[in-house]
């Protein structure tokens, strides 16, 4: 495992409770990296250890080849933006900027200028001498980001930042991180729970679960190729189906699911009979009034959301209910779309499925 920022099989525990069970991964020099999972799978942890605020039982933490494990956090020369910013309320904006610079002993002159630089960087000139409390939550958000730029940090550790922001000032705010992290250059490791957060900010996503990595990739690749069904269903809506395996060639099966022949794309070694589960996405479902053949399952329209750009149906057949998407619709398709109660078919294609498990009978 090459990279900038290296991980090897770091493990942390608080008592009984296991928080990483053998994390790994690797960062490049200047990339957008992002742990993504629900609360309490172990990224807050993992960026603590990354920090030195943690420290960790077992595992390696490389930092351009060095193994920083046992580093104190200041040894490390990492920048950290807290969640809730930590700001020091008795502080000004610079002095507040200044703080690890101070900390690091460095001359006067040099900490005067670099706390301009780094201010005029983020769009805070001539708040020098305000208060935390005289501050917008934006503002505030911007003097801890430039409290952690102001050391030129070989890595940047963001720590869920945006989410005391209200929905418009968080969109803001990414485009602004992103666009800080790239004129910069700088490695960054991003904590969220916000799944459409991790897109718009990284160049690579690893999703977490129990302390364990479940899968690195491109926010692309995560999607479209999820490896599991935990990703696929943190990832974003989805459909999880299932069914027997009737027919096996090259790099197909057929499977008979809810009483519809369904064709799939694997390299799985999957024999006739086997059990198969594999999930498509709700905007690859299309509802359709007559059956195509394959891959089309008869249902009953239950539920239809206008969404604006969007609408959702919520579409059963037997115990199951398949979710579907219809996309940019003029106001006069939407008229001539299915309704509730009638008789559809949810059809789609082949290459849209990812098949996510086999069983042998």
């Amino acid at each position: 495992m090459e990279g900038y920022l290296v991980v090897r099989k770091l493990r942390k525990a608080f008592g009984p409770v296991v928080a990483l069970a053998g994390v790994s991964f690797s960062v490049e020099r200047g990339e957008f990296f992002t742990l993504l999972g629900p609360s309490g799978c172990g990224k807050t942890t993992l960026l603590r250890c990354l920090a030195g605020f943690e420290r960790a039982e077992a595992g390696e933490i490389l930092i351009d080849g060095r193994d920083v494990r046992d580093d104190e956090p200041e040894k490390r020369d990492i920048g950290f933006v807290f969640q809730r910013y930590a700001l020091f309320p008795t502080m000004t904006v610079a002095e507040n900027v200044a703080f690890g610079l101070e900390v690091r002993k460095r001359p006067g002159p040099e900490i005067d200028q670099r706390v301009q630089e780094v201010l005029r960087l983020v769009g805070l000139q001539g708040l020098d001498d305000r208060k935390p409390r005289q501050l917008s939550g934006g503002q505030q958000q911007r003097v801890a980001l430039a409290r952690a730029l102001v050391i030129r940090p070989r890595i940047l550790l963001l720590d869920e930042p945006l989410s005391n922001l209200d929905a418009k000032l968080r969109v803001e705010m990414r485009m602004e991180i992103r666009r800080l992290q790239k004129d910069l250059g700088i490695t960054a490791v991003y904590v969220t729970h916000d799944q459409e957060e991790s897109f718009a900010l990284s160049d690579r996503v690893l999703v977490m679960s129990q302390g364990e990595a479940q899968q690195v990739g491109t926010p692309q690749e995560l999607y479209f190729a999820p490896r599991n069904q935990f990703v696929a269903g943190f990832i974003g809506q989805t459909n999880f189906l299932g069914g027997r395996c009737v027919e096996r060639a090259g790099g197909w099966i057929v499977v008979d699911c809810l009483g519809a022949r369904v064709r799939l794309p694997t390299e799985r070694d999957v024999s006739p009979g086997a059990a198969v589960a594999f999930t498509v996405r709700p905007e690859h479902v299309r509802l359709e009034r007559v059956s195509r053949g394959e891959n089309s399952i008869r249902a009953v329209v239950r539920q239809v959301q206008f969404l604006g750009p969007t609408i959702g149906y919520y579409a059963q057949t037997g115990s199951v209910m398949l979710l579907g998407e219809v996309h940019g619709v003029t106001r006069d398709e939407v008229e001539k779309l299915p309704r509730q109660g009638e008789e559809v078919w949810c059809a789609f294609d082949p290459e849209d499925c990812v098949v996510m498990g086999t069983e042998a009978r």
